[in-house]
C-alpha cells in the first residue's frame, strides 16, 4: 500500500543528504538533491494541515516513508539516494557488466539496514553529546578546513547551493556523528590487556618481522632415495673435505655438480630461508658468512653452500609493535562489538519498515524491525 506523507521541505532536503561528503563535493552533491514538489490546492489538504499555519501557497513533498525508527523517518528518496550513490562507488572502483548486476542485489540487502543503524547512531548521539556544541565545532572544522575566514563567508558559500547554516550543521552532525558515537562507545570499550598484547606478539611475531635472507653457492649431487644417497656419500664428503681445505668453490660447482645452478657457477639467491628446503634453510641461517657446510642430505640429494650473504630475520620488540598490535586485535574484535551495540539499539527502540520494503531487511535485522 503507498502511503504518501507531507513533510517540510528543509527537513526532507537536510535528511536526502546525509551521506554527503564534508567539502565542496558534498555541497554540489546536496544541491541537486532535489525532492518532487507539489503544490497543494485547499481542497488537497488533509484535516489539520491548515492548522499548522503555513501559507496556502507553501511547496510540500510528496513522499513515501519506508521505515519509522523511534521518531524519525527513512524516506524513499533517502534509500533511492543512497543505493544510487553505492552504485556509482562500484563503477568507480571498475566493477560493470553482470558482476555490477549481482552488486546491485547486494546494495540492496545492505542499504535499508546501513540507514536505519545510521539513524539509530545519530539518535544516540543527540542522547550522548550536546548536539549544539558538536555542531559548532564541525563548523569550525568545516572552516578552518576550507580556509573560511567568517560567518558571513560561509554564509555566502552556502547561499550558492540553496543551504543555510542551520541546515548545513545538520548534515554535518548527520555525517560524523555515527563514528563519534562509535569511537566512543564501541572502539573504547576495547581495551587490549598486556596479556592479550604480549599473547598475540608471540602468536604472530614472524608476521611483523623481516625474514632471514642468504645468497651462497652449491655444489649439487642428484641422489634420489635412501641407497643413491648412502652411494654418493663419499663422493660429497670428498667434496667438502676439499672445500674446506680452501679450494676454489666455484671450480668445485664446475667439476661436480649437477644442478642448472652451475651455469651461474651455482649461485643461488637471494632467497628467502622460509622459502628453502628446511635441511637447507638450517643450514644456510647457522654457516657463517663465506664458511662451507657440511653436506645436506635433502629429498633430491646432497648439497654442499658456501654462504655468501646473509641477512638475519629482524623482529621489533613488543614496545616498537604495541600500537599495531592493538589495532590488529581491535580490528578481529571490531565487528562483533560493533554488532552487539547495534543490535540493542534495534532492540530498544521502535523500529518499523513498509511492507513493501521489507524485503530488504536481511538477517538478523528482519527479526528486530515491526512490518508495517
Amino acid at each position: 500500500m503507498h502511503v504518501e506523507t507531507r513533510i517540510d521541505a528543509r527537513w526532507a532536503a537536510c535528511r536526502s543528504s546525509a551521506f554527503a561528503a564534508l567539502s565542496a563535493v558534498m555541497l554540489l552533491a546536496t544541491a541537486f538533491c532535489l525532492p518532487i514538489f507539489a503544490q497543494d490546492s485547499p481542497d488537497d489538504l488533509a484535516p489539520g494541515d491548515a492548522a499548522r499555519g503555513d501559507a496556502a501557497d507553501e511547496p510540500w513533498v510528496i513522499e513515501d516513508i519506508v521505515a519509522w525508527v523511534n521518531d524519525d523517518i527513512i524516506t524513499y528518496t533517502e534509500l533511492a539516494e543512497s543505493e544510487q550513490l553505492a552504485m556509482l562507488q562500484a563503477q568507480q572502483q571498475g566493477i560493470s557488466g553482470d558482476a555490477l548486476l549481482r552488486q546491485v542485489g547486494e546494495i540492496q540487502k545492505r542499504t535499508l539496514v546501513d540507514l536505519i543503524n545510521k539513524r539509530l547512531l545519530v539518535q544516540e548521539a543527540e542522547r550522548l553529546y550536546d548536539i549544539d556544541a558538536v555542531k559548532t565545532d564541525l563548523i569550525k572544522r568545516f572552516r578552518e578546513s576550507r580556509d573560511i575566514k567568517s560567518d558571513a563567508e560561509l554564509d555566502e558559500l552556502l547561499q550558492q547551493y540553496g543551504k543555510d547554516r542551520d541546515l548545513f550543521a545538520d548534515e554535518l552532525v548527520m555525517n560524523y556523528a555515527p563514528n563519534m558515537v562509535i569511537q566512543t562507545q564501541v572502539m573504547d570499550s576495547m581495551a587490549v590487556s598486556e596479556e592479550m598484547a604480549r599473547k598475540y606478539y608471540d602468536e604472530h611475531r614472524s608476521e611483523y618481522g623481516t625474514a632471514a635472507v642468504v645468497t651462497f653457492r652449491e655444489v649439487f649431487l642428484e641422489a634420489e632415495g635412501e641407497s643413491e644417497k648412502e652411494r654418493r656419500r663419499q663422493e660429497i664428503e670428498d667434496l667438502a673435505a676439499r672445500a674446506q681445505q680452501g679450494e676454489d668453490f666455484i671450480a668445485l660447482v664446475q667439476e661436480a655438480s649437477e644442478s642448472p645452478s652451475k651455469a651461474l657457477d651455482g649461485k643461488i639467491g637471494p632467497f628467502e630461508t622460509s622459502d628453502l628446503a628446511p635441511e637447507l634453510a638450517q643450514a644456510a641461517e647457522t654457516v657463517p658468512v663465506g664458511g662451507v657446510s657440511s653436506p645436506v642430505a635433502t629429498s633430491r640429494g646432497w648439497h654442499l653452500i658456501k654462504v655468501l650473504e646473509r641477512e638475519d630475520a629482524v623482529v621489533p620488540d613488543f614496545e616498537e609493535l604495541r600500537n599495531r598490535i592493538e589495532d590488529a586485535i581491535n580490528q578481529k574484535r571490531f565487528e562483533k562489538t560493533y554488532l552487539d551495540f547495534v543490535t540493542e539499539l534495534w532492540k530498544s527502540g521502535q523500529i518499523e519498515v513498509r511492507r513493501t520494503y521489507a524485503g530488504r531487511l536481511i538477517d538478523p535485522w528482519r527479526d528486530l524491525a515491526a512490518i508495517r
